[in-house]
């Protein structure tokens, strides 16, 4: 894209940010966009890997979850700040993507002031440094897992190794190398670490990637049967899809037959980097399912 078309997505972008409680039609971007509304739409999805109302709608949710987090503002007036007129659409809405109610993902988060400097979360098996509290190079971290996850807050499960920033490192760099631009797909990408969750039981992560799986293109009928399926035959894909979820599934279950996963997923249609991605994912995830688990986070939902 040209330099004038990408400062024209940059500035509805910023202009989405400050009117995340208005009604914003397309009309109104490709205004702001200076742009007719097809083109403009056009645009938006090529530099940004999604369509304008669905790049909005994850703004939209990604505020309320930080408000939700961070205030003690009431779960109606947080959805008419990100604008949802109908406290139940906001709640159905919100659940779908997160996989928690608004009030369930406010138990999971106390605020700032509710936490100490470095808090001690019921459930969690290590203290966590509070966002305020992180300086040095765990504070050069947090600002890295933000740009990594495109949201205004450190999710949880990067702040499990925050007090050995040595290892927060790791996290972080693996989940921002996995989800750079590269051979796979973002949405393929979302599928993986959500399956991949889903196999290992680990709800917090089938839930954060099941949001992310949809607003990279999935659909609430996939993030649905994702969360209730123990085989890839139970999940709505198309079968080269289902060869590249079969060899994840034996990369994360340690079963025989990588081979002959390997080699089908290749017959349909899949490349060798492609693959490598594929399975380098599974295996990012099932160390993170299992990092997860064996520090108490995913208890800590489930009890919400």
């Amino acid at each position: 894209m040209d330099e004038p078309a990408i400062r024209a997505v940059e500035r509805v972008i910023a202009d989405m940010r400050d009117r995340l409680g208005e009604s914003l039609t397309i009309d109104d971007m490709a205004r702001v966009a200076r742009f007719s509304k097809f083109h403009f739409s056009r645009l938006f999805q090529r530099h940004t890997g999604v369509p304008p109302a669905r790049f909005l709608s994850a703004l939209r949710l990604a505020e309320a979850q930080r408000l939700l987090a961070t205030t003690r503002l009431r779960v109606t007036d947080i959805g008419l700040r990100v604008g949802y007129h109908s406290p139940g659409t906001f709640s159905s809405r919100f659940k779908r993507h997160v996989g928690l109610s608004p009030t369930q993902y406010r138990l999971a988060h106390p605020t700032a002031k509710e936490k100490s400097m470095q808090e001690n979360v019921p459930g969690v098996r290590v203290p966590l440094v509070a966002e305020a509290a992180a300086t040095g190079r765990t504070a050069e971290l947090y600002e890295r897992a933000r740009a990594a996850t495109g949201l205004p807050f450190v999710p949880d499960v990067f702040r499990l190794t925050s007090t050995a920033p040595q290892l927060l490192e790791v996290v972080v760099s693996g989940y921002a190398g996995v989800f750079t631009e590269s051979a796979l797909s973002r949405g393929t990408k979302e599928l993986v670490a959500a399956w991949t969750s889903r196999l290992n039981d680990c709800q917090y992560c089938v839930g954060s990637h099941n949001w992310f799986l949809q607003q990279f293109g999935g659909s609430a009928e996939l993030a649905a049967a994702i969360a209730g399926s123990s085989t890839v035959d139970a999940l709505p894909v198309d079968e080269r899809t289902a060869a590249l979820l079969r060899l994840t599934t034996a990369t994360t279950t340690a079963s025989a037959g990588v081979d002959d996963h390997w080699a089908a997923a290749a017959a349909a249609g899949w490349s060798e980097p492609e693959l490598l991605e594929a399975v380098f994912c599974a295996s990012l995830f099932t160390f993170i399912n299992r990092l997860v688990t064996s520090l108490g986070l995913g208890a800590v939902v489930q009890q919400a």
